[in-house]
């Protein structure tokens, strides 16, 4: 039997421990905090991910990590560049909510996210492990038109929670407006065209590499997305490269596909219109041609995503939108589909469907007249002639 004294000491030792942790003195002693923590923990190369669990009214806990960069931050001189991936470390992150959105001019009005260029991280929600056995894995790519939108337009903690079979959530952020496609020659030249697309397939391989440490099935990967989501992932189906394997086993695509609009060259005369436009909103217009991204990526953050809403606000609604993906023979090699119809496209199952009404938001509602109707079109698709737009109107 312990004494007295030795009972009191057993029964005190919580107590010691908890003020130990909290105290100054933990920080001289290095004493993790970790070391007595309950929430999720996951190891990866790039360090120790602290995740939360989510309670919410679900059928059962969800284990989130939020907010988890998958790249270095692409900020000041890393602006307007291809992903970098983050160093192999023994950091912590704490991954218990959301980060900051990707900048971008939002679609309704009201109380918005946080933004920040700091904006590419990673969001993965699971059922708490039973066993070890490995569960498949669903990646959401957000819509946006590509200059709006975010990880958190799609709950999918809830998805993951009402699952009658365990799979794993992902969700990410990827950069969207000039910050993430700004098509011309000279970003051709720079090769920085389609960066968010880029940005896209670094997070699909991070998952590749890390999602088994979160109990994935890295081999029962399926990509899910609405609008520009569908389009970024109808892009990556026909993104055929012999003897490449796709980062992802299926897709399910709502409401568009890359097929389904118009998608140019990089140096389409549209886009350098609206290349030259921002360029000049950011005060970088008159200088030598090879200073100009140079000095895009010298300017405050506000200077360059004030003028990419300006650009994008003079082209909208019409859905001749500013910095949207672009043929740059790298990841889209030609129209899109003229790719379908070759038959050369990385062979994944594809489910299919739309969003309701979705596409009532991007027409002019109060059209009356056929001169209207036909300016409309003469907008839309610059490139018909007269007799084209004509014939248009029969039809319709």
């Amino acid at each position: 039997m312990p004494s007295l004294a030795q009972f009191l000491f057993l029964a005190a030792l919580p107590i010691i421990a908890v003020a130990v942790l909290w105290s100054p003195l933990s920080q001289e002693l290095q004493i993790p905090w970790t070391l007595f923590s309950t929430d999720p923990q996951v190891r990866l190369s790039q360090g120790l991910v602290i995740g939360t669990i989510l309670d919410n009214k679900f059928p059962a806990p969800v284990e989130a990590f939020m907010g988890l960069p998958y790249s270095q931050p692409p900020i000041e001189d890393r602006r307007f560049r291809r992903a970098v991936p983050l160093p192999a470390s023994n950091d912590t992150f704490k991954a218990q909510s959301y980060s900051p959105i990707c900048p971008g001019k939002q679609l309704l009005k009201g109380k918005a996210a946080p933004n920040s260029e700091d904006c590419m991280t990673v969001n993965i929600f699971r059922q708490r492990p039973s066993n070890d056995k490995k569960i498949p894995v669903a990646v959401y790519i957000h819509g946006g038109a590509f200059n709006r939108g975010s990880s958190r337009m799609h709950n999918t903690a809830s998805m993951v929670a009402w699952s009658e079979k365990p799979f794993i959530g992902v969700s990410f952020n990827y950069r969207i407006g000039a910050l993430g496609f700004l098509p011309s020659k000279l970003s051709f030249e720079e090769n920085i065209v389609n960066l968010g697309l880029h940005d896209q397939v670094f997070l699909l391989q991070w998952v590749q590499d890390n999602i088994e440490s979160f109990g994935g099935d890295k081999n029962d990967v399926t990509t899910f997305g609405l609008s520009a989501g569908a389009h970024s992932i109808g892009h990556h189906i026909m993104n055929y490269k012999e003897g490449v394997a796709p980062l992802f086993h299926k897709a399910i695509i709502e409401s568009g596909a890359p097929t389904s609009r118009a998608v140019h060259p990089y140096n389409a005369l549209v886009h350098e219109d609206q290349f030259s436009k921002f360029v000049s909103e950011c005060g970088c217009a008159d200088l030598p041609k090879e200073s100009i991204i140079s000095c895009l990526r010298s300017k405050p953050e506000k200077t360059v995503t004030d003028a990419q809403i300006t650009v994008f606000d003079e082209y909208n609604p019409s859905l001749r939108w500013a910095f949207q993906p672009v043929i740059d023979h790298n990841l889209i090699h030609q129209r899109p589909i003229d790719a379908w119809n070759s038959g050369k496209w990385n062979r994944v199952s594809i489910m299919t469907g739309h969003a309701t009404n979705e596409g009532t938001y991007y027409v002019p509602h109060f059209l009356s007249t056929s001169k209207e109707f036909t300016d409309f079109w003469h907008t839309l698709l610059p490139h018909y002639s007269s007799d084209d737009l004509d014939t248009t109107n029969f039809l319709y």
